[in-house]
């Protein structure tokens, strides 16, 4: 198939095609902790999140790998992604740390939780883990 696109690209045409700010976030570190069954360490990333996020968005977080969320403009998407998904040297440790940007109506991302935070519309390439892998 000459038409695959990478997660990002998908992302970036659909907050293109909705003419919204959209936040993406890939919490796919967290399914690799479920999967050796480290159910302490699982309880307090949980516990975590489910102290910043609202009870509804916390279970879609918790039920899925990977989420977005569109909002009316940027400035409300890029608050709200910092208040609820925090850069790395705001997590307890590496394994709370869930990657999120947001992604402006042009289809860049504006902004991403990295230490230190980058954005304002630079061409900004997801972490390799976040892309769709074709079988």
């Amino acid at each position: 198939m000459n038409n695959f696109l990478t997660l990002q690209e998908l992302i970036s045409e659909a907050a293109k095609s909705l003419g919204k700010p959209f936040i993406f976030w890939n919490a796919s570190n967290i399914r690799d902790l479920e999967a050796k069954g480290e159910v302490d360490k699982l309880n307090t990333i949980y516990t975590f999140y489910k102290d910043l996020l609202s009870d509804h968005l916390y279970e879609e977080f918790f039920n899925s790998s990977i989420g977005g969320v569109t909002f009316m403009d940027k400035y409300t998407a890029q608050d709200f992604a910092e208040d609820y998904f925090p850069r790395p040297a705001l997590c307890p440790d590496a394994e709370h740390y869930v990657y999120a940007c947001v992604f402006n109506v042009n289809g860049t991302i504006e902004w991403e939780n990295t230490d230190p935070p980058t954005g304002a519309g630079e061409n900004i390439d997801l972490p390799r883990d976040a892309e769709v892998e074709s079988e």
